[in-house]
């Protein structure tokens, strides 16, 4: 389990690399929103050989999700606050 949990927190680097590179927050949001949606939905309907995959998928959504999500939400307050 700890394997797992660290790996969701390590995926937030590279989640933030890519918004800051590629996508931009609202997107990488908005991406991984998805992909969290398709992980969960496919890991409750799926059968046990692609499990770790949409796993993989779950957590990639996380990452790009959690480091993007507390950025957006930080850009909402006045500085020195």
């Amino acid at each position: 389990m700890a394997s797992i949990t660290s790996a969701v927190y390590f995926m937030g680097i590279l989640g933030g690399w890519v918004a800051d590179r590629l996508l931009g927050q609202r997107n990488a949001v908005l991406y991984g929103g998805i992909l969290i949606a398709l992980g969960h939905y496919s890991l409750a309907v799926s059968f046990k050989p692609v499990f770790l995959p949409w796993f993989d998928v779950d957590r990639v959504g996380t990452g790009l999700l959690k480091p993007n999500i507390s950025s957006i939400v930080g850009q909402l307050y006045a500085p020195g606050r």
